[in-house]
């Protein structure tokens, strides 16, 4: 069976129902919990967290985590805006 999956950091065109999975590399810059408060409260960004893979030592976070951004392509770019503002590595590792 063929599965035909888009990986691409292209934009999407505006038709498609398909929305950026992100993964996000934590290497201690900050904690899950500032991430979060700040995509859903300052934002407005709606997300999913898809897998998270995190340790936490001190009040930081090392690990990975996908999130699946919910919302329409300006409203997703501002919170990708935010993860480089904050120097947290990221990529878009596919469209779901």
């Amino acid at each position: 069976m063929e599965t035909n999956t888009r990986i691409s950091n292209e934009p999407l065109p505006a038709s498609t129902s398909l929305r950026p999975v992100l993964l996000l590399q934590l290497q201690g810059e900050t904690n899950i919990n500032t991430i979060l408060t700040d995509l859903t409260l300052k934002i407005k960004s709606n997300i999913r967290i898809i897998e998270a893979q995190l340790d936490y030592v001190g009040n930081v976070n090392f690990g990975i985590i996908h999130l699946h951004l919910l919302d329409d392509e300006l409203q997703n770019q501002k919170a990708i805006n935010y993860f480089t503002n904050q120097q947290i590595k990221h990529s878009v590792s596919r469209y779901a």
